[in-house]
């Protein structure tokens, strides 16, 4: 976990790096992307880049993906999620976070590239030029870091992502990352948007009766753990992102985790209307969720 010092320092170049090409102001662009963090952006002194290098601090980033904050350190009481809330207990918890756009794709966008933008893939675009945007892996690169991703961190997985220097994701028996994004038990894929010649009718979700590494975020956990062992032994700090496909659909997760809830004793979400004033179809992620069979019958 990085220190204050080096939280601000990464913000205020983050922002001053970008303001130029967006026409803002640092502290309105860190405003309007949300990277402000209560108590760290002060107007005090920004730290140089050889301050923060000698606290060689290591950073690691877990992405999880289409998660809400649906876990038991954020008042979800029937939610079983042990682990996150011992990381929570254990550090700082932020309740206030939105992101810009609710699909996956473009909040990552905002996240990596720190700007306001619909769009998938937004670092990915070859007509991107190279001073419009200064990713956030960039900046740690920039003061001496090694960069590393694994897994989904920005749209497509297992991507090396601008200001990345290794990319070190293990996609399992699904051995591409857009198979495992939409992976099902036992190394099988389906998308039909993607894979044209995909006749077969899946539903949404699955329950498998297999261990962890019946699907592939054990594999993607098991080589993070290995990656930080190994990163650990080199002589400079590192920033490592690991990406979790899941909660992404298809709803996909070994049986013993679904047999945790009783589904007659789930709470039903409280807003069932579609938001005032806004395109129906915005509402409605189409390219996603109609792949798949029950979804097809009810829309």
């Amino acid at each position: 976990m990085l220190p204050d010092i080096s939280i601000e320092f990464i913000l205020n170049h983050y922002a001053v790096s970008l303001h130029k090409a967006l026409k803002l102001h640092k502290f309105e662009l860190l405003r309007r992307t949300g990277l402000v963090i209560s108590g760290v952006t002060s107007c005090g002194t920004i730290p140089t880049v050889e301050q923060v290098a000698k606290k060689k601090h290591n950073v690691l980033l877990i992405c999880v993906d289409d998660l809400r904050n649906e876990l038991g350190c954020t008042g979800q009481s029937h939610m079983v999620t042990p682990n996150v809330d011992r990381l929570a207990q254990s550090g700082r918890l932020f309740t206030h976070h939105y992101v810009h756009q609710a699909a996956c794709g473009p909040s990552r966008s905002c996240l990596l590239a720190g700007v306001r933008t619909d769009a998938w893939g937004y670092l990915g675009r070859r007509d991107l030029p190279k001073n419009e945007a200064v990713s956030l892996p960039e900046l740690f690169k920039q003061v001496g870091y090694s960069t590393v991703t694994m897994g989904k961190v920005g749209h497509s997985a297992g991507k090396r992502y601008r200001g990345f220097e290794k990319e070190k994701s293990n996609h399992g028996p699904w051995k591409y990352g857009i198979s495992a994004l939409f992976g099902y038990a036992h190394g099988k894929s389906h998308h039909k948007m993607i894979w044209k010649n995909d006749k077969e009718d899946y539903l949404p979700w699955e329950a498998a009766d297999v261990d962890d590494k019946g699907y592939l975020d054990a594999h993607n956990a098991e080589s993070a753990v290995k990656q930080l062992q190994e990163l650990s032994k080199e002589d400079k700090p590192f920033f490592l992102a690991v990406g979790f496909y899941k909660p992404h659909l298809p709803l996909n997760a070994p049986k013993k985790y679904w047999d945790l809830y009783e589904q007659d004793k789930l709470p039903v979400a409280k807003w069932q209307q579609k938001p005032i004033g806004v395109k129906p179809d915005w509402t409605f992620h189409h390219g996603t969720i109609k792949n798949y069979v029950s979804v097809q019958a009810n829309h």
